[in-house]
């Protein structure tokens, strides 16, 4: 079904002020943050602050680990860190030799 819009229609659309681009964004942002801080305060209201303290903040538990945690921690960046330099080496070398390959002038310091 088409609606017909006539002059009467388009001098009222025309006599109402618009608004900006600007102000939308500031005032949708405004409800975001609102809707935001609303959550943030019911999930405070709502926990159990006893139980979450008794299962995330428990110094004993911390303390027996804490060694271990360190020197496993480092192990594991140490490892992803040179896994991760020696795949990279090897996949971009294999990329430049491919291209050079295929005989294609990339540009500067390609093969000539």
């Amino acid at each position: 079904m088409t609606t017909l819009i006539t002059g009467k229609d388009r001098e009222e659309a025309a006599a109402r002020p618009r608004m900006s681009p600007r102000r939308r964004r500031r005032i949708s942002r405004g409800v975001q943050y609102a809707v935001f801080v609303v959550a943030v305060v019911v999930v405070g209201a709502l926990a159990d602050w006893q139980q979450l303290q008794e299962q995330f903040l428990d110094l004993s538990v911390a303390q027996r680990l804490f060694p271990e945690l360190i020197t496993v921690a480092l192990l594991n960046t140490v490892v992803y860190t040179l896994t991760g330099f020696g795949v990279g080496l090897v996949l971009g070398l294999v990329l430049l030799r491919g291209s050079s390959w295929r005989g294609v002038d990339q540009g500067v310091g390609s093969p000539r």
